[in-house]
């Protein structure tokens, strides 16, 4: 093997490598240069090139290459497939999403449970909860039952819809069959009654953490403390900010916005200045 032919295929893994070490723009450069210099790109670059894109927001460069695939007459696997329907889901993109995930089908590849999440998600982020519900019943219907990821998907699709109940549903039913919700399917749920400033069933889900053995993290109070700031509820603040400083978790950036935005709105609330709250005489000292 001559030395040039050597350093022309080694332009593949070179590409892989820096992805992984997420020097992004410099995958790209190699791409190009393999290209430039008659390298022709696998399969697996490809699929590399295509997940960058898409992790990148550029679901457009993503399908770019894609297509080129096509021209080329390179092969094109589950994987590719999947990076390019992840690619649509992160920008919410899910009548495209299904469009790859029908493709996908359509050459001889079974979706698995990875696959049907993917393509839930992307109606999530797109705002239709009742479509990534008609993919997790088709999920079913097809022998692949959901698991926690699958579950933790809908209670956020309902949630961002502003259908509580409908989230707390799937809640339930994830514990119906035996799936132990985890810190990030209670935060979902926080997050979906949050958005309904519905302060007591947000105080009974931190509850619910903290009776499964899990502990509130810095989020879950950011979110009561937010929460309680816009209905201004201040004694409750101050509850959050005690149990923030007992606990072992620190205040962070986006404790102190919330701070700082409440106690700029403070000035527009009738009567602030005779409210006994200790929590509005430590911000306003």
């Amino acid at each position: 093997m001559t030395p040039a032919y050597s350093e022309r295929c080694n332009e593949h893994d070179g590409a892989g490598g820096v992805m992984k070490g997420g020097n992004s723009q410099k995958a790209i450069e190699i791409f190009q240069r393999m290209k430039r210099d008659g390298c022709q790109p696998n399969t697996e670059t490809y699929t590399l090139m295509i997940n960058l894109y898409g992790k990148a927001s550029k679901s457009y460069m993503a399908l770019k290459l894609f297509n080129e695939m096509r021209s080329q007459k390179c092969k094109l696997n589950i994987c590719t497939y999947m990076a390019l329907v992840n690619a649509f889901t992160r920008e919410g993109l899910c009548e495209k999403a299904e469009e790859i995930f029908k493709q996908l089908q359509e050459a001889g590849h079974e979706p698995d449970m990875y696959a049907y999440n993917a393509l839930m998600e992307a109606y999530s982020r797109a705002g239709y909860p009742y479509g990534a519900a008609e993919v997790i019943s088709l999920m079913q219907h097809m022998g692949c039952e959901p698991d926690r990821v699958s579950f933790n998907i809908m209670v956020d699709a309902y949630g961002r819809a502003g259908l509580y109940e409908d989230a707390e549903s799937v809640f339930e039913e994830m514990k119906k069959l035996g799936i132990t919700p985890m810190m990030k399917s209670h935060m979902l749920l926080l997050s979906a009654y949050s958005r309904v400033g519905n302060i007591a069933k947000c105080e009974d889900i931190v509850n619910q953490i903290q009776e499964s053995g899990l502990q509130p993290d810095t989020f879950v109070l950011n979110s009561m403390l937010n929460l309680c700031g816009k209905l201004g509820q201040f004694e409750n603040m101050e509850k959050v900010l005690t149990s923030m400083e007992k606990g072992p978790y620190a205040a962070d950036i986006s404790t102190y916005n919330i701070l700082i935005n409440v106690t700029d709105g403070l000035a527009f609330l009738t009567g602030w200045k005779n409210c006994s709250s200790r929590f509005l005489r430590r911000i306003c000292a």
